[in-house]
């Protein structure tokens, strides 16, 4: 994902888990994450995301949001896309697979 979001310059983000079945992951794992330095860039002036519909997920969304809140200011969580799209000032949207050829020459210097 870091590759894609510093090939195409991205000037925000959402990361959707509403196709999640199913994960494993600790609250200490969301600890150490949420207090580890971002690695995109520019988190503290471009704004992401989380669409977290289950109340397991978005508790642990909220989790890492609330303990990374220095690092990443302008992170948020919602139950929903278009929440997500709302919370970025989007009013339309269209959404199309990014292929992956199509950044080939700028992810070889991600």
């Amino acid at each position: 994902m870091r590759k894609y979001w510093i090939a195409a310059d991205a000037r925000m983000g959402i990361v959707d888990f509403s196709a999640i079945t199913a994960f494993a992951l600790s609250s200490e794992l969301i600890r150490q994450r949420a207090q580890q330095e971002p690695r995109m860039p520019d988190p503290a002036s471009r704004p992401r995301v989380i669409v977290a519909p289950t109340n397991l997920e978005f508790d642990l969304a909220r989790m890492f949001q609330i303990l990374g809140e220095s690092a990443r200011p302008l992170l948020s969580v919602v139950h929903a896309l278009d929440e997500a799209l709302t919370a970025l000032g989007i009013q339309f949207a269209h959404f199309e697979p990014l292929e992956p050829e199509s950044l080939s020459g700028h992810l070889n210097q991600a």
